[in-house]
């Protein structure tokens, strides 16, 4: 297992990537919460970014430097393919669920595949779904 996913998708309508990059902003911040894992900018240190063109962050450069890997991106305006190797580090849960959030979300123009295998695919669209559950009752709960 190597977990390396990646990515194919055209330019993403401007509204629908603001809600793409707004929900992996409350993902990470979850999993971030949940797993007591701090998030970095793309280069381990800094913030990640979650604006209406870039969704870009990575592990954090620790003193060991074991926590940071690859970049993960998602840019509006790219075309094409690309990828992201996490080295199973402790932001894969994130970058899957944001893939999960992008399939959802931008439809089928989005799609992502796993090194790991399609158990990947469908237990972060799994996951995710059941975030998107609890995130409704919490919601409703509040209003």
């Amino acid at each position: 297992m190597k977990s390396s996913h990646s990515m194919r998708h055209k330019r993403i309508d401007e509204d629908k990537f603001k809600i793409l990059s707004d929900m992996c902003r409350v993902i990470c911040d979850r999993v971030g919460n949940a797993n007591g894992l701090n998030l970095a900018g793309w280069d381990g240190k800094g913030e990640p970014e979650f604006t209406e063109d870039v969704i870009r962050f990575n592990g954090v450069i620790d003193d060991s430097g074991m926590l940071a890997h690859e970049t993960f991106e998602i840019m509006r305006t790219r075309s094409g393919g690309h990828g992201c190797k996490t080295g199973f580090k402790p932001y894969n849960e994130a970058v899957v669920l944001c893939l999960a959030a992008a399939c959802d979300i931008v439809g089928d123009e989005f799609k992502f595949t796993s090194a790991d295998g399609d158990d990947v695919i469908l237990g972060a669209k799994e996951a995710y779904a059941k975030m998107r559950c609890a995130m409704r009752k919490e919601q409703r709960a509040t209003a």
